[in-house]
Formats: C-alpha cells, structure tokens, sequence
C-alpha cells in the first residue's frame, strides 16, 4: 500500500513499517474525563467520575447509586432500607380491653410502606421484616377459669391490596395465665425495578373460638409493632 493511500482519523496514526505492512497506532489525547491517556506503563483510560467506572487514587473504581460503589474500605454493595412503627416499651399502649369469646380486634396502628426500587437497583425481590409485642392475661374474672379460655395474637401483611394473611401467630390457653408475646416475620416480597408497591402489616387480637366463657381474656398492653424492608 503506498503512502498516499493512509489517512490519519482524530485517533488513530496510520504509517507502513518497513517491510510495507500498515500499522495502526492509537493517538493519545490529553487527560480528561473519558479518554485514553498515555500512562507510564503504556495505554490508560481516564473515565467518568460522575458514575459508572470511574479514576480514582488507587486504580478504577465503580461508582454508582444503588448497587455496587466505592467505599472507604473498597468495593462494596449499596443497599436500600425503609421502616415504619418501633416495637418497644416507649412505644406502648395500655389498652386493657377484654378479648371476646370467637372474636379478633385490631390494635395499634395499620403500619405501611410505599415506594420502588430505582431504576437502577436491580432485584426481583426485598426482604420484607414485621414484629410485634405485647402482654395478655386469659380469663381470671371466673373462679379458677375455664379450661378452654384461651387468647390468640396474630401478625398480619397485606402486599399490594392482596388481602390480609397471617405470617405468625401466638397464643395462651386454659385458666389463670398472663404472660407476652412477641410475633415475628421475614419473608421476601416481590419488587420489580419503577414500579410501586405497597405493604402494610397490623396486629390482630381476640379470643378462642370454642369455649364455655366470656370475655376470654384481656390485652393489658400493646407495645406497637415494626414494618421494614432491606434490598
């Protein structure tokens, strides 16, 4: 190929070497942000420090929203948290209401969180986590109780306006008992990247269904509840 016939671009050298072969070289720019540079040790690639990979004082790095970014320590991965309510005794109610024969009433607040994943977050599913406490007594009004007095706690989710389902429930039978419950969920719950979703959790509370009296018992105190989710 003869001479006349290379033409130079904004980044690379064309030239035939002396055995007539044609040899490409890259051109090297000066330093800026999403360009090859020349480096000490041949070819380097200075990148976006905005996102994405970026140049860092150690070497490349990853810097991004969600996901994976740069850390003091490292790579590491970014992950999201929301939560609503907080169980515990500064949060406590004392409701002292009597739990009727074959009947559920709710207590506390219908906790809920709404929201999405980023469009950059990809998962398919978050980690969904709902707890709740309280203390109950069965049915000490009647001498020596009855043996089928019993009282039932329940923690409940309901994704999206699906409906309400129980994920943990607790209870206390026969006479002359008083103690606490502590109910406990984790589940996973599936969120696609942009689109809304919502979740709500509350706590149900009554008494058994078969038995020979009433009330069954009574829920001293309610100490609230925790809704959460970590991706």
């Amino acid at each position: 190929m003869a001479d006349p016939c290379l033409e130079d671009t904004d980044t690379v050298h064309l030239s035939v070497d002396g055995s007539g072969n044609l040899i490409a070289d890259v051109q090297m720019e000066p330093i800026n942000e999403g360009s090859i540079e020349a480096d000490t040790n041949g070819i380097g690639v200075t990148l976006q420090s905005t996102g994405g990979l970026q140049h860092t004082a150690s070497g490349m790095g990853l810097k991004l929203v969600q996901g994976l970014g740069v850390g003091s320590e490292g790579l590491m991965k970014v992950t999201g948290y929301a939560r609503s309510g907080f169980p515990g005794p500064t949060n406590a109610t004392n409701p002292a209401a009597p739990l009727s024969r074959g009947a559920t009433a709710q207590f506390g607040s219908t906790l809920s969180l709404a929201g999405s994943l980023p469009s950059n977050a990809i998962a398919s599913y978050v980690i969904a986590h709902g707890s709740w406490r309280g203390r109950w007594t069965t049915n000490l009004t009647a001498f020596g109780g009855q043996q089928l007095d019993a009282v039932f706690a329940y923690l409940q989710f309901n994704a999206d306006g699906g409906g309400w389902g129980t994920y943990d429930q607790a209870s206390l039978e026969y006479a002359n008992m008083s103690g606490s419950f502590a109910l406990d969920a984790w589940f996973p719950f599936a969120m696609a990247n942009g689109t809304a979703h919502t979740l709500q959790c509350r706590l149900l509370v009554g008494g058994a269904a078969v038995t020979s009296s009433n009330p069954q018992g009574i829920l001293h105190t309610e100490y609230g509840g925790t809704l959460e989710w970590f991706y």
